[in-house]
């Protein structure tokens, strides 16, 4: 059990060390700051801007806008997933989800940009991102659910309640947790996208936006680095939150 404990612990820190070797190496071997900088002087130049109170007003406000697009997303696409599993609702809505997905994120941001304020820009886009996996996810889901549960359900008079409850939601949510997982990183890419590219005030993309016109390498090595973690950590706390929810749903329904 302990050595379980110390792999998982280890496996990590192993592999992290050796891609800070490896970028230390290509470092050395260019030997030029203005191209790639080094690990060191990345964490050093993170340290010091965490120093002051406008760095995370910049990230908390990232966050906030992007977690915003993300949970309206999410609720758009279980909406629109359920609207789909009526099957002329499916073929009229499966254009705009093509739509959607095959649209490029920099032509939404361009269209946003006309009909909104920069400061809800990132939100619509996050918003855009998460919509079409959850709801093709869900659907899914919805899709696989056995024949015979539904019969089951016809021929026993079950609750629509209790059908939701014991027949279609164990069913969809390995769909919509996989969903999320995905939307997690995708969501906080395009958002971060959209704020280099709209600049909303106190933001980590207009920070990007501005290293880069003044050519401060080291600072878009630090904020890329910084979007890194967060995208992480978002990742892993969504994980932890539907690991714990799957686990309440499960000892629900044995009671």
């Amino acid at each position: 059990m302990k050595t379980s404990i110390i792999k998982k612990i280890l496996t990590p820190i192993i592999i992290t060390a050796i891609w800070l070797i490896i970028w230390q190496g290509v470092y050395l071997i260019v030997n030029n700051s203005l191209f790639v900088c080094a690990p060191l002087d990345v964490l050093k130049r993170i340290f010091i801007l965490s120093q002051t109170k406008v760095f995370w007003f910049d990230v908390c406000s990232s966050v906030v806008r992007i977690v915003i697009g993300f949970i309206l997303g999410v609720f758009a696409g279980l909406f629109m997933a359920f609207i789909s599993s009526i099957n002329f609702a499916e073929k009229l809505f499966s254009p705009l989800k093509l739509i959607i997905r095959a649209t490029p994120i920099a032509s939404f941001i361009m269209l946003a940009w006309i009909w909104l304020d920069r400061e809800n820009i990132p939100v619509f886009v996050s918003f855009l991102m998460v919509v079409p996996v959850i709801w093709g996810n869900v659907s899914t889901g919805i899709k696989n659910i056995g024949k015979n549960y539904k019969e089951l359900a016809k021929v026993y008079n079950i609750k629509k309640s209790r059908q939701i409850k014991y027949i279609y939601f164990p069913g969809v949510l390995p769909y919509f947790t996989s969903a999320l997982c995905t939307c997690a990183g995708l969501v906080w890419k395009a958002g971060v996208a959209a704020e280099v590219l709209c600049q909303p005030k106190n933001s980590i993309g207009t920070n990007l936006f501005y290293a880069k016109s003044i050519l401060e390498t080291l600072d878009v090595f630090a904020w890329t680095t910084v979007i890194i973690i967060i995208s992480l950590l978002l990742e892993w706390i969504i994980k932890y939150v539907l690991k714990k929810l799957e686990k309440k749903f499960l000892f629900a329904g044995l009671t």
